[in-house]
C-alpha cells in the first residue's frame, strides 16, 4: 500500500452529531422505502424477461 493508504486507516473521521431516535426511524423508513422500489422493479424486471422468453424475443 501506498503512503497515502496508510495516511488514511489513521484519519480520524470529524465528529457526528448524536443520531436522535426520530432521525434513526427518518432513515430506516427511507431504507425500506428504496428496498421496496428495488423489490418493484425486480419484478418487473423478471416479467418483462419472462414475456420476452415467452415470445421468443
Amino acid at each position: 500500500m501506498g503512503e497515502h493508504d496508510q495516511d488514511q486507516k489513521h484519519a480520524v473521521e470529524p465528529a457526528r452529531p448524536p443520531l436522535t431516535a426520530a432521525r434513526a426511524r427518518e432513515i430506516t423508513a427511507g431504507l425500506r422505502e428504496a428496498m421496496d422500489d428495488v423489490r418493484r422493479s425486480v419484478a418487473v424486471l423478471a416479467a418483462r424477461v419472462r414475456d420476452a422468453h415467452t415470445a421468443r424475443v
